[in-house]
């Protein structure tokens, strides 16, 4: 190999680094949200005069990249044995105040539910600081009680991009965790490690 060869190839493998850097600033500055599902708590609820199956859930997000992303909507679908399942978001549970489900166990108690609502909060998805908070989300009243085999949750950003979080029930944190990161009161017989 002659310097000539050596020289322009060191000159185009100094050119290809720096446009690498450039892609690699390019991909590392947009967002990826990521998380899971702390919880799902399957229930019934009455709007309106009508039955319906709700889902109440606490996702636990973060972005993977360094910048902040804010997110405008949210999105979820259930899979259950014979397929997936759209849910429809509901908002305005933040003039609830207060929201309470009945158990075979006793009563479980959300404390501070209106300020705990995710899409209250002004925070966007950071790195290395967690969003978190409930979300209520309604279905057909024949899906109370079905078993989920898979939860997705679609995270639409202010710039109109989607970021899908899946959680399978097996992955769901355990209850105790629940109630001191979700500030949220279950009955003795619930917690109960037997």
């Amino acid at each position: 190999m002659t310097w000539d060869t050596m020289i322009k190839a060191a000159a185009a493998m100094f050119a290809f680094s720096g446009w690498f850097k450039v892609y690699y600033d390019h991909m590392s500055s947009k967002p990826k949200i990521t998380g899971r599902l702390l919880t799902s708590m399957n229930g019934q609820m009455e709007v309106n005069g009508k039955q319906y199956s709700s889902f109440v859930v606490y996702p636990y997000l973060v972005n993977a990249r360094k910048n902040i992303v804010h997110i405008l909507d949210y999105k979820m679908s259930i899979k259950l044995e014979d397929g997936w399942r759209v849910l429809t978001p509901t908002y305005g549970f933040h003039k609830v105040g207060k929201f309470n489900f009945d158990s075979s166990n006793g009563e479980i108690k959300i404390k501070d539910f209106s300020e705990s609502l995710i899409y209250t909060k002004k925070d966007g998805v950071q790195q290395g600081i967690p969003l978190h908070g409930w979300l209520i989300f309604l279905g057909d009243e024949n899906l109370y009680g079905k078993k989920v085999v898979s939860y997705k949750l679609i995270c639409v950003d202010a710039n109109l991009v989607e970021h899908v979080v899946t959680t399978k029930p097996n992955h769901l944190q355990s209850l105790p965790l629940v109630a001191q990161i979700a500030n949220i009161e279950f009955p003795d017989g619930m917690l109960d490690p037997k």
